[in-house]
């Protein structure tokens, strides 16, 4: 299992230090350098103090039974057995004491070994506290090798499979899922385009992060709208599918909070079927599917209308496809955009900006925007875009 794999993996304190000691030229270097995810200040430690241990328990045990969140639609997983009372508390203690110290690169390069990380790396293993500690370690040296953040590519954006538009009511950046523009055939592409994506997410939490945990979003996680729309046979992609599946397991353990899988249809069922046997009852749980009929009121229930596009009955910008894109903002999204631009990580020959675009464009590309959305849907520019049938990004 990825778990009893990282077991022998460890901390390789000096040598990363070597790693990170010049951050001007991790975030003006080459494609292949890594980026600072954390606040240009960096980023300490959220440790539950005392008088906030009895809360953080509480909604760490609501995080891992799936019952923290924004529901609608048909659960996609059974009911979850609850932990018994104080065994979170036993398992963080136990962990804390286990790794010690932090990361090499943590709280100023990436985030910071801390109770949000551990949480998440519990919730992942289920109160194992072994392979809890070995996906730290593990953790420590995937960032140690990719020297912080993975950064995303031309190819990445101008497939238009993944937008990451904005935040829902509960403060978890969306990241939105358009399988109708996937192409299969190269897992690396997709594999990259995954991890660069997360850790804009990331990246987007923890330049929000204070002094004390987030009430509504403790553990700093993301919300995913899995869109079928226009999607058909030739987008699956099992191979993906099963890398997902290892990258949230191994390096992203427990970002994903809820999915929301809309405009589901009796193909996307069958599928539903076939891929579930393959996932953790805890990411089944956390999917909720949704009938086309009902995708308008539930993206309404989870975003707030000034953020919503047109089409779901909001006032935002329409979540364009690839070939309506106008600016970068149209390619990634707007919270992606922000990142990128903060981060200095904008590939060369993406779109520029939207406040670089005169009046005159901006306006003839919403236009573009509003009229050719339908058109868009039913018939897909298909790129290199690699996320598949990945409902388990979580």
């Amino acid at each position: 299992s990825p778990a009893l794999e990282a077991q022998g993996c460890k901390r390789k304190s000096k040598e990363a230090l070597e790693f990170f000691r010049d951050d001007k030229s991790r975030r003006t270097g080459s494609q292949s350098c890594g980026w600072q995810i954390v606040s240009p200040g960096g980023n300490r430690p959220l440790i539950a103090s005392t008088e906030c241990e009895a809360w953080f328990d509480d909604i760490v045990s609501r995080i891992s039974e799936v019952t923290h969140g924004i529901f609608h639609g048909e659960r996609g997983g059974d009911r979850l057995p609850a932990w018994q009372p104080g065994a979170f508390r036993r398992a963080l203690l136990e962990l804390r004491g286990r790794v010690g110290g932090t990361w090499p690169g943590g709280g100023r390069l990436h985030e910071p070994l801390d109770d949000v990380a551990m949480a998440c790396r519990l919730i992942g293993t289920d109160l194992d506290v072994g392979a809890a500690a070995a996906l730290v370690d593990a953790y420590g040296d995937y960032r140690r090798t990719h020297m912080g953040g993975v950064r995303p590519t031309l190819e990445w954006l101008e497939a238009g499979v993944a937008l990451i538009p904005c935040e829902d009511r509960l403060g978890r950046p969306i990241i939105v899922i358009r399988p109708r523009y996937h192409t299969p055939g190269n897992i690396e592409l997709f594999r990259l385009g995954l991890r660069s994506s997360l850790d804009v997410v990331k990246a987007h939490l923890l330049h929000k992060r204070r002094d004390e945990l987030n009430r509504l979003n403790p553990l700093e996680q993301y919300a995913m709208v899995f869109d079928f729309q226009g999607a058909s046979w030739r987008n699956c992609d099992w191979e993906a599918f099963h890398c997902t599946l290892r990258e949230g397991t191994q390096h992203y353990t427990n970002m994903g909070s809820q999915i929301y899988v809309i405009n589901v249809n009796r193909a996307c069922r069958w599928l539903w079927q076939t891929a579930s046997g393959f996932m953790h009852p805890k990411i089944r749980r956390k999917c909720c599917l949704v009938t086309p009929s009902a995708a308008r009121q539930c993206l309404q229930q989870v975003i707030a209308p000034e953020l919503l596009p047109p089409e779901y009955g909001g006032t935002g910008r329409p979540w364009v496809g690839p070939s309506e894109a106008q600016c970068l903002e149209d390619q990634v999204g707007d919270l992606a955009a922000e990142v990128y631009l903060r981060a200095g990580i904008v590939p060369d020959g993406a779109k520029p900006q939207r406040s670089e675009l005169g009046d005159d464009d901006a306006a003839q590309g919403t236009s573009q925007m509003f009229g050719s959305l339908t058109e868009d849907r039913q018939e897909p520019k298909r790129r290199g875009g690699m996320f598949a049938c990945c409902f388990s990004f979580a």
